[in-house]
């Protein structure tokens, strides 16, 4: 009898994780140790721990240096994800995460190369067929040719949002990846999984807020339009599932084939059938519902036998990049289209630094939600830069200027802080090659505000002065 696979947990987040541990214990893997971060929810914690008593919590790097783990699970924060699979592979450890497998095309780059390197596995699970019996048995029927040549897909994926349970990451543009990033990354892993696509492009892409007033930077509706080189898609995703629906959500998928059609009613069958996982097919001979009820969830088990033989048959590594880079460029097209915040340009990201008059500063950003996010307010005082970040849903206080510098998402650093630093700090924000906004005075003199406008040339970013007269909240005018 081959070994047991030996599992270690890292970030447990999302919810995820426990249906990813689970199933892998029941293919007969055995959940080693378990991490998180310092930012996890109670509730998060206490859930893994309900579900795994005896498996000990250790530290990140304890988890990463064990030489007898096979594999790291992570469902962590979604923007989190990339450097906790690039530092497993780097410690000769295959990695399973939870949808989205990261956040930017940068990060999936840096995947890719670390995978190549190291030659370890790195899987995403897309539990919405991964996890899904009736996704198993739409498989199989295919498989059998019972409708011919799959032509299209057509996937719904819509969602409860469940507002007062969301963390303040799940709000946060720059730690979700948006709507298209995050759970319609599901659909790209069903569309190329069932038309047998190995190429695919997003032909169109949109996200909008049609029914969050209240958070402006929110994503609750997207859809896509794929075509693949063994067929079209469409999807459709939302945070728009009405209270009243017994579960999260009426998720389903009608696959359309030359012969005939399957559509899968995954989770409810709305006013009909009890129960989850339903199938209904037409083809010639005509139309029959299915209960999907024990068809499998073969995935996992086919990952622990991967691990061993060093195979592809959970799911070949091309389809986990090329599922991930389709979700990445889908969100890229709909924000460049204008579409990624209510219609409007894509918003930029910025930082306040200082919460002094930086308070007003922030709110007049706040303001601007189709131009900026607002992603940190920093300030030695603490108290003070958690007062004027807390106006902001997923604005991050810090006191360290340093970790804003280095966060690739702040395109934009918003000086307010006593006149004689303006100089001085103003240079670092350009060094950091970020563009800078500063309170008056600009400089002290005339021969620091040349090195100002010197450093701004040598590094191709900008600096502007701005008084606060102008950017008092409901004006505007400074930032627009």
């Amino acid at each position: 009898m081959e070994r047991a696979i030996r599992v270690g947990v890292i970030g447990v987040d999302h919810g995820h994780i426990l249906g990813m541990a689970a199933s892998m214990r029941a293919a007969g893997a055995q959940i080693v140790a378990w991490s998180t971060g310092v930012d996890t929810g109670d509730a998060e914690r206490a859930a893994f721990r309900s579900l795994f008593p005896d498996v000990p919590q250790r530290e990140e790097a304890a988890v990463l240096e064990d030489g007898s783990l096979d594999i790291i699970l992570s469902a962590a924060v979604n923007a989190d994800r990339a450097r906790i699979a690039i530092a497993a592979m780097r410690h000769g450890k295959d990695v399973m995460v939870d949808k989205p497998g990261c956040t930017s095309l940068e990060q999936l780059a840096q995947i890719r190369a670390v995978q190549a390197e190291t030659g370890r596995i790195w899987s995403v699970c897309f539990s919405e067929r991964l996890q899904v019996e009736s996704a198993t048995l739409a498989g199989q029927l295919i498989a059998e040719g019972r409708i011919g040549k799959v032509v299209q897909t057509v996937g719904l994926g819509p969602h409860r949002l469940n507002a007062p349970t969301r963390p303040d990451w799940f709000w946060a543009r720059e730690r979700s990846g948006g709507i298209l990033t995050d759970i319609c990354a599901h659909q790209f892993d069903q569309f190329l999984f069932f038309t047998g696509s190995t190429t695919a492009r997003v032909v169109s892409a949109h996200a909008g807020n049609v029914a969050n007033a209240e958070r402006p930077g929110f994503q609750d509706f997207g859809e896509v339009l794929l075509e693949g080189n063994g067929g079209r898609g469409y999807a459709r995703v939302d945070w728009l599932t009405p209270d009243g629906l017994p579960v999260w959500g009426d998720g389903r998928m009608t696959i359309l084939g030359t012969e005939g059609f399957i559509e899968l009613r995954k989770y409810i069958d709305i006013a009909g059938r009890p129960g989850k996982d339903h199938v209904f097919l037409s083809d010639r001979s005509g139309t029959q519902y299915l209960n999907a009820e024990g068809a499998g969830k073969p995935y996992f088990a086919a990952l622990c036998a991967d691990i061993l033989a060093r195979g592809e048959s959970a799911m070949p590594q091309a389809h986990a990049f090329l599922a991930t880079e389709l979700a990445l460029s889908a969100q890229q097209m709909a924000e460049a289209a204008g579409q990624g915040n209510s219609g409007m340009s894509r918003s930029i990201g910025i930082a306040v630094l200082g919460a002094g008059i930086g308070k007003a500063h922030a709110l007049a950003i706040a303001a601007l939600p189709d131009h900026y996010r607002l992603l940190y307010v920093c300030d030695l005082d603490r108290a003070r830069a958690e007062e004027a970040a807390s106006a902001v849903p997923g604005c991050k206080a810090v006191t360290d200027m340093a970790e804003v510098l280095a966060d690739p998402e702040v395109e934009i650093a918003d000086i307010c802080l006593p006149p004689r630093l303006h100089h001085a700090v103003t240079l670092k924000v350009l060094a950091a090659g970020k563009h800078a906004i500063c309170e008056k005075p600009l400089a002290g003199s005339l021969r620091e505000v040349d090195e100002i406008i010197a450093a701004a040339k040598d590094l191709a970013v900008r600096c502007f002065r701005c008084s606060s007269t102008a950017m008092a909240p409901g004006s505007g005018a400074s930032m627009r």
